[in-house]
């Protein structure tokens, strides 16, 4: 049974992302959002809507092993699992605008995390500038923008986008508390440490809408 309930949290989970964006980013449309805006919030936060709610709801469990060992599972099977998938696919240039300067990015928030970890506490007071970094990264990457260029909406009503949107929030939010459920069964039936499975089966498992992304934008040449 807890394989059943790994497998169907998973699924609701990735298809609760897959609603959840396509929806906010409907909605945004409609309201007349730029594409850029959209992808950095929109989109990338909701393609990590999984990791963030798993992390979350096993935080205020206090399953802090799986919580950990998500975040930093996720970020390896970002890396190593999907950028491996998808330059096994297809060669992938790396001298695009903006890649070399969000690879040093990626290289130190990495090092600034490991030192937290490591110091045996991740306070809220550490939580909160790491937060108020994400949103500088944001407003800088918002002002080196091009030209605001606007979304065009699918054909889809404000109300059905706003459902859309509601519908991938409680999906994500119902498949993340259940698999941070069957994640500790799983813990007991393996006999291993939470954070095992936090950084192999919930990590790999919260990493598939980036890899279907990636596939997806490698299949189009993007």
């Amino acid at each position: 049974m807890t394989y059943v309930i790994l497998l169907l949290s998973l699924t609701a989970l990735i298809i609760g992302a897959d609603v959840l964006v396509r929806g906010a980013v409907n909605l945004a449309a409609t309201l007349g959002v730029p594409i850029l805006v959209i992808g950095l919030t929109v989109v990338a936060w909701g393609t990590s809507a999984p990791e963030l709610v798993v992390s979350i709801s096993a935080g205020l469990q206090k399953e802090y092993g799986i919580a950990i060992g998500n975040i930093v599972g996720s970020n390896i099977a970002n890396i190593l699992l999907i950028g491996g998938l998808a330059a096994a696919l297809m060669p992938l240039a790396t001298q695009a605008a903006g890649i070399r300067t969000n690879i040093l990015i990626v290289f130190a928030v990495t090092l600034i995390l490991s030192a937290v970890i490591l110091s045996g506490y991740l306070s809220p007071v550490a939580g909160l500038v790491f937060v108020a970094v994400q949103v500088f990264m944001l407003f800088l990457a918002f002002r080196a923008r091009k030209a605001p260029e606007e979304a065009e909406p699918e054909d889809l009503s404000l109300f059905f986008s706003s459902g859309l949107t509601i519908a991938g929030i409680v999906l994500v939010g119902a498949g993340g508390y259940f698999l941070v459920e069957s994640a500790e069964e799983l813990a007991k039936l393996w006999h291993v440490p939470p954070a095992i499975i936090g950084l192999s089966v919930v990590a790999i498992g919260t990493s598939l809408p980036e890899l279907a992304a990636t596939i997806a934008a490698v299949r189009q040449r993007e």
